[in-house]
């Protein structure tokens, strides 16, 4: 077994070179983006330099890019480290088997508000883990899973279509977004939670969220009056809603664990796990979907 698995994602510039073939269109581009080369190439050079002195000091890790994870037996591996920012982070969340630390890839050009430190601070860690387990008589998992101190909540999600063809998507550790395909139109749907009666709600869109989903998205959708008693704790064992410009005022709402909420779609919509492309799942006429609070919790390290 080895102790790390570090999930590596691409840097600005590098994506930004895939889509635009050159680095010659590519700084044109940035010279109308007022002037952002320096910015984002120096970037990219902090970046690639925090990550070549992670693969210098790490002994008995693999490093992964993002498009290679879900090749990967992540019970291979007794701690999963995220080397990147916040949609990173939840992004390797998904695949986590064991305890799962975030690193700031860039700490001077983000703040990271789910990471535990940057590369400075995760050596240092890995020091002290080395030297403690260094003499056999301490086991490495055991060490790595009692860092662990936080246990965050997940919701699931499981689409029924009309034909009766059943999906679950599994736990995210962010939000669900349920809404209208088309941006213009307004999402319909019935609503209910629990064993309550259906209600019928248009709105723009509704959020569920997790207490780590609770301090962006979900938070800046609410009322400036209500923002901050919309934050909650990351390990709460209940999951809230909102609906997000909605005709009638809705939320935030809380289900407890062992409740459901039901929606039922009035719409050509769709579902979005964690606001990626690749969990957007498709929420027609009639189709039914049911959120509830995960038995599985994400074990985080988040003290370095």
């Amino acid at each position: 077994m080895k102790d790390f698995l570090v999930a590596m994602k691409r840097t600005k510039w590098e994506r930004d070179l895939e889509k635009y073939g050159s680095e010659s269109a590519l700084r044109n581009i940035y010279e109308i983006q007022n002037f952002a080369f320096d910015r984002v190439y120096e970037s990219h050079e902090r970046q690639k330099e925090a990550l070549a002195r992670l693969r210098s000091a790490l002994q008995n890790a693999d490093f992964a890019a993002r498009g290679q994870l879900r090749d990967l037996d992540f019970s291979d591996y007794r701690c999963v480290v995220s080397f990147g920012g916040d949609n990173h982070f939840v992004y390797v969340s998904r695949f986590a088997k064991s305890p799962i630390v975030g690193i700031n890839s860039d700490p001077k050009s983000s703040r990271g508000a789910l990471l535990a430190g940057d590369c400075a601070q995760f050596l240092e860690f890995y020091a002290r883990f080395n030297a403690a387990c260094a003499d056999g008589s301490v086991d490495r998992t055991e060490y790595l899973k009692n860092q662990a101190t936080e246990n965050w909540s997940r919701i699931e999600c499981t689409i029924t279509l009309p034909d009766g063809t059943e999906k679950s998507i599994g736990a995210c550790t962010s939000e669900y977004s349920v809404r209208n395909r088309f941006a213009e139109y307004m999402s319909r749907y019935l609503l209910r939670k629990g064993s309550g009666e259906f209600k019928e709600e248009k709105c723009s869109g509704l959020l569920a969220a997790t207490g780590a989903g609770s301090t962006g998205w979900f938070k800046n959708c609410l009322p400036e009056s209500k923002r901050n008693d919309s934050v909650f704790p990351r390990d709460a064992p209940y999951f809230a809603y909102v609906a997000r410009e909605a005709l009638i005022p809705l939320g935030p709402e809380h289900v407890l664990a062992g409740e459901t909420l039901e929606i039922i779609s009035e719409m050509d919509g769709e579902i979005v796990a964690d606001s990626d492309d690749d969990l957007s799942f498709s929420f027609p006429y009639g189709a039914r979907a049911r959120f509830f609070l995960s038995q599985e919790h994400l074990q985080v390290i988040h003290k370095l």
